[in-house]
């Protein structure tokens, strides 16, 4: 496998250390913050992570047809995952409140996420849709969650998939449906990028542990990654310590060599 650890803008001072024990960088956009890009590291690989619900600036903050801040802050992702060599890019779908149907946004959401494609295509980048959790921490929830809801709309706008074990799983607790086949039904979509950390799983909400902190089946999910791209997500808290730690963890089970 190929393993990546995900950093946010605002954390420049990682990119040298990550970038020669991780294969990839994965880049979590924020337009607010200036970059000095010619003193990173050269060659180094890169995905970039559009702004989703939970920061100031969200493509899909809302199912509304095509909000026009949030195509700006999309274009500028794009911008800058082409600026810097990025060959993909990653994107939530759209939340909603808690007591909408889902059903009447489905039109918006495929809307908004076609007008990305469009961009995405220009600039020779590849789509991500992420997997999400059927709830927000901020109360909302999203649009899609279930592996059949990806699967229409990867059909008709060609998108890739990032398969996130975590919120697959606080998706499948919701929808109380065994974690293992909804993660199974997921795969059936064929995803080439992963994103994976610890987590406490009988919940809905979604939590971000260094490994070892949760109960995260790594047995079950790791060998699903087989020879792909999978990103890890730390906690901010002794964030360097606990990435050294994951690729220790791939090493010594023999996942990474």
């Amino acid at each position: 496998m190929k393993i990546g650890a995900k950093i946010i803008l605002n954390e420049p001072h990682l990119v040298s250390i990550l970038a020669k024990e991780f294969d990839f960088i994965e880049v979590y956009y924020r337009p607010d913050v200036i970059l000095e890009i010619d003193k990173w590291p050269p060659h180094i690989k890169w995905t970039v992570h559009i702004p989703h619900a939970s920061g100031d600036s969200n493509w899909f903050n809302s199912a509304e047809p095509e909000p026009k801040s949030n195509i700006q802050n999309a274009i500028k992702s794009m911008e800058f995952a082409n600026k810097i060599g990025a060959k993909q890019v990653i994107v939530h779908p759209g939340t909603i409140k808690k007591t909408d149907k889902p059903e009447k946004f489905m039109e918006n959401i495929i809307l908004n996420l076609g007008t990305l494609r469009m961009l995405a295509k220009k600039l020779k980048l590849k789509l991500l849709i992420e997997t999400v959790p059927l709830y927000t921490e901020s109360g909302n929830k999203h649009v899609i969650s279930k592996p059949e809801e990806y699967a229409e709309i990867i059909k008709k706008l060609k998108l890739g998939l990032c398969l996130d074990f975590s919120h697959a799983i606080h998706a499948a607790y919701s929808h109380k449906i065994p974690y293992k086949d909804f993660i199974l039904e997921f795969m059936k979509l064929k995803p080439k990028y992963f994103h994976l950390y610890d987590t406490k799983m009988n919940q809905e909400l979604d939590i971000h542990l260094p490994i070892g902190d949760g109960d995260m089946d790594f047995n079950f999910v790791l060998p699903l990654i087989n020879g792909n791209s999978v990103a890890f997500e730390m906690p901010r808290e002794n964030r360097l310590a606990n990435y050294l730690n994951v690729k220790k963890y791939l090493i010594n089970r023999g996942f990474y060599k």
